[in-house]
């Protein structure tokens, strides 16, 4: 694999978990968070 396939998933995968942080951040629903970090 080239380096260059790297330097393009990062910031997509950047991106992705701060989609998923501010998700969460914005859940209100609190025991639904907690079910979903149980697994």
């Amino acid at each position: 694999m080239k380096g260059g396939i790297k330097v393009i998933a990062s910031p997509a995968q950047e991106k992705a978990d701060v989609l998923v942080f501010v998700r969460w951040e914005l859940l209100p629903l609190a025991p639904l968070r907690a079910a979903v970090d149980c697994r």
